[in-house]
């Protein structure tokens, strides 16, 4: 058994004395262009198979983006002043003003947490990019519908250097 005091301090009128402030309203961040799908790890040590993969479909797209769509892509690194991490763009279509998130499966976990990266990403940058999500395969309709009702278009392979895509409501 031990003895444990805590304190509660709470503010009469004002933030205390002598701490920064930030101001609410503060929107400073930078942002610098990185090349796609650049990012840096915490950890050392090989990329997952899922990593590999995703990485592998990107580059396949980059350069099918450049080829065939006559696009200037990159990727963006975004640090905010409230963040202790920051945010890696996977690739962003300069062109076409699309933000792009890449995965490597169609599972719902993921598409549903990169619904939420791409809509953080897209905020960024004026004008509002369109959001696209790149999947290795042809979403089911269910997906397709998710993603359409979320104002996100799918992009997947669908030929050694082919890519289709839905359309989304934008």
């Amino acid at each position: 058994m031990r003895r444990v005091v805590i304190f509660r301090l709470i503010p009469v009128d004002d933030p205390p004395k002598g701490l920064p402030i930030a101001s609410p309203t503060s929107s400073e961040r930078e942002i610098h262009k990185t090349e796609p799908g650049v990012r840096s790890s915490p950890f050392d040590g090989e990329p997952s198979p899922a990593q590999q993969t995703a990485a592998k479909l990107l580059l396949r797209y980059a350069a099918f983006a450049r080829w065939s769509r006559q696009a200037e892509v990159t990727g963006y690194r975004i640090k905010t002043r409230a963040s202790l991490t920051d945010l890696h763009v996977d690739l962003f279509d300069v062109t076409h003003n699309e933000v792009l998130v890449v995965l490597p499966s169609c599972a719902r976990p993921g598409i549903w947490e990169a619904l939420g990266r791409l809509h953080d990403q897209a905020r960024f940058f004026t004008p509002l990019p369109r959001r696209v999500l790149l999947l290795p395969d042809e979403p089911d309709a269910d997906l397709t519908e998710l993603l359409l009702v979320q104002h996100v278009t799918a992009v997947w392979p669908s030929g050694p250097r082919e890519f289709s895509r839905t359309s989304s409501m934008l």
